[in-house]
């Protein structure tokens, strides 16, 4: 199989870049910047340099918070995600997996949220990735295009961005206090950076598309979660219950039952084994 991936220079695409390759599949990376660790492969700076058609594009490129000022990100994801269409034109795919994020939702105000919930207060990185969501599902509809979209929870691994798993690891092995809204909340919003990659085979597997939201194989309550965790890596737990903090929710798909994912206890171990081995 012949993959293109973009933004392989990324937390997810790095490790897309390198799942893909244990696969064997003829690998084309995209973009400004090289992969730093190169295993193989070609690599495009630019679309002219796209010379045969390819099976999958894997959309990793994308700017984000943590990687943007909040209000550039409209602008760039507009840019971005133009390039992918012309990226298309250009190279033919059977199968489009776009990668998006559970953003695009805005201010959850449920305890489950699946791809039907109707967005709402969404920031400008969220609102850029539906506006990208909505042009993919033209372009891929004009061009029979299978497209899966892929909404993405915490993304876990060894150099992930600042967020509440993150949070959590560094607040037990300091053993600061961890403040949630409630011990009691459901939590699975969580997943490895190698997940998105078994997914998408999972969704070429099985020629589903369509959106789907990523998620943890396993719920936890946040009590439940935290208890796991402080274990797992031999600390101990320090939880104060704060109304001002953020209220926790489950992700799920009404449609679409994912088989790929990993559960929480793994996801931990990977991350603390990757932390301190890598």
């Amino acid at each position: 199989m012949k993959v293109l991936i973009t933004g392989a220079t990324g937390l997810v695409g790095r490790r897309v870049y390198k799942m893909a390759h244990k696969r064997d599949f003829d690998v084309i990376t995209y973009g400004r910047s090289r992969p730093l660790s190169s295993i193989g492969g070609s690599h495009c700076y630019h679309i002219n340099e796209l010379k045969s058609d390819v099976d999958l594009i894997i959309h990793c490129a994308s700017a984000t918070p943590f990687n943007t000022p909040l209000d550039m990100c409209m602008s760039l994801n507009e840019e971005i995600d133009m390039e992918l269409v012309n990226i298309i034109g250009k190279t033919k795919p059977a199968v489009v997996a776009y990668l998006s994020t559970m953003a695009v939702y805005g201010d959850i105000r449920s305890e489950l949220v699946d791809e039907r919930y109707v967005p709402l207060n969404t920031n400008i990185y969220g609102a850029s990735k539906l506006k990208g969501e909505i042009l993919l599902q033209k372009i891929c509809k004009t061009s029979s295009v299978g497209l899966t979209i892929l909404r993405l929870p915490g993304v876990v691994d060894k150099d992930m961005h600042n967020i509440f798993f993150k949070r959590c690891y560094d607040s037990l092995y300091s053993g600061h206090v961890i403040r949630v809204r409630s011990r009691d909340a459901g939590f699975n919003n969580a997943i490895l950076a190698d997940d998105v990659f078994k997914t998408v085979m999972q969704i070429v597997r099985d020629g589903n598309g369509g959106i789907i939201n990523l998620h943890s194989a396993d719920t936890l309550t946040i009590g439940e979660f935290l208890e796991l965790f402080a274990k797992l890596i031999g600390r101990t737990i320090n939880v104060v219950c704060d109304e001002s903090c953020s209220p926790s929710f489950t992700i799920a798909n009404s449609s679409y039952e994912l088989d790929t994912s990993s559960c929480l206890s793994d996801i931990i171990s990977t991350y603390h084994t990757r932390l301190n081995c890598d």
